[in-house]
């Protein structure tokens, strides 16, 4: 029995391995649907959302927005529902591709939970999807051409987390991966620091240079980022936002959007828009 193995994107791009149990499709959603996935996803999925916006939810109750244009990991074994918020209802609303990445005897996997693919560069990414789904759609398919153009999709993706990092961030590179792939995380700094065998100071040091921010207010910014994107949708209440996204009371919540944006959520909601968004 294959053994799960998690790695970070960029790891990835340095892994040899084999795709196995491919599979790709183009994606008609409808507004309002919930689709649910109560048992553990038999393969990874990477998913390109063109015309249409969900909110993801996995087992714990953690949930994020991905907008029009955004790339979506669904790795091998997470449970999750989607909540399908805008869309065209059409063959163009998103693409999946689906598979099994084998080394040795190991099944590679990204994360436990769905996440937001960051820092890709979509068009290119999106002409990618599209190869990927020809060739699978082919009337006479080549399972190498399938496998190549699925490998070349991984490669553009973990090809650009590696460009990412200068190399005086190496040494925090795991940190940094785990505060822009899993927002809502609550594990302390101290905690991520160790995880990059460095000291909690130094760990702050380097990520201030590298984000212009601390860790902590990025991570907030990046929270207060799902926030704008939910409240945008105009589906959801200030409540659940607040629940979904662990702010420890609406008031809280209320306070600190305004004070980074300069307006309240419910006049955003309203749309009435600040002169200029900073947050990253």
């Amino acid at each position: 029995m294959l053994k799960r193995k998690t790695l970070n994107l960029r790891d990835f791009y340095f892994t040899n391995f084999a795709l196995e149990d491919i599979f790709a499709m183009r994606q008609i959603w409808k507004k309002g649907v919930l689709f649910e996935r109560f048992k553990p996803r038999p393969r990874t999925g990477i998913i390109f959302l063109n015309n249409c916006t969900g909110v993801y939810t996995d087992k714990t109750g953690e949930s994020f927005t991905a907008p029009r244009k955004s790339i979506v990991c669904l790795p091998y074994a997470s449970e999750y529902t989607c909540l399908n918020l805008e869309c065209e209802s059409n063959l163009n609303d998103a693409i999946q591709v689906e598979f099994n990445a084998i080394e040795n005897d190991s099944i590679l996997t990204f994360s436990d939970k769905p996440f937001i693919i960051k820092d890709v560069n979509v068009p290119i990414a999106a002409d990618l999807f599209e190869n990927v789904v020809q060739a699978y759609e082919a009337s006479v398919p080549s399972a190498l051409a399938i496998k190549t153009s699925v490998y070349n999709l991984i490669l553009h993706i973990c090809k650009e987390k590696v460009r990412k990092y200068d190399k005086r961030f190496s040494p925090i590179s795991t940190g940094i991966e785990l505060i822009e792939s899993d927002t809502l995380c609550n594990i302390s700094i101290e905690e991520i620091a160790k995880a990059c065998n460095v000291s909690s100071c130094h760990f702050r040091r380097l990520f201030k240079e590298y984000s212009g921010k601390s860790p902590m207010e990025y991570r907030m910014d990046l929270r207060l980022n799902i926030a704008r994107k939910m409240l945008e949708s105009g589906e959801t209440t200030l409540e659940y936002i607040v629940e979904a996204l662990n702010f420890e009371s609406t008031s809280y919540f209320c306070r600190v959007f305004k004070k980074k944006l300069g307006v309240t959520p419910s006049q955003y909601k309203s749309g009435i828009m600040p002169d200029s968004i900073t947050l990253k």
